[in-house]
């Protein structure tokens, strides 16, 4: 298949799906996807981190193919830095995901157990 067929799914499909590629998705079984559920704020701000990440990392495989497509190079680059972005505003909210997000102290235990914040 050559890099001008493929077509990009649209954020939300890509993360249920596990692609962002239309054309490369090979579904295992009868495996069609999961939506996660969203119970909170947290949740919410969680999901949509990993799918814009989901986005940057498929791009970045695609790149490794065929490095020299400038579109999807802009594409991957504004995932990236998009999630860096929603990366640091989760660390901000809810405490490090991340090995740069450690400030000044180990934070992971800053925040208190899932439970207790219920």
């Amino acid at each position: 298949m050559h890099k001008n067929e493929l077509t990009l799914v649209d954020i939300k499909e890509g993360f249920i799906r596990g692609n962002i590629f239309k054309e490369l998705d090979q579904p295992y079984k009868n495996y069609t996807g999961v939506k996660p559920p969203i119970n909170n704020e947290r949740d919410a701000d969680m999901v949509r981190l990993m799918a814009v990440s989901l986005y940057a990392q498929d791009l970045h495989l695609y790149l490794d193919v065929y490095p020299d497509d400038t579109e999807k190079f802009k594409l991957f680059k504004k995932y990236q830095l998009e999630t860096n972005r929603l990366t640091k505003e989760y660390e901000q909210k809810y405490g490090s995901i991340s090995l740069g997000g450690v400030g000044e102290k180990w934070d992971w235990v800053a925040f208190p157990a899932k439970e207790e914040r219920l």
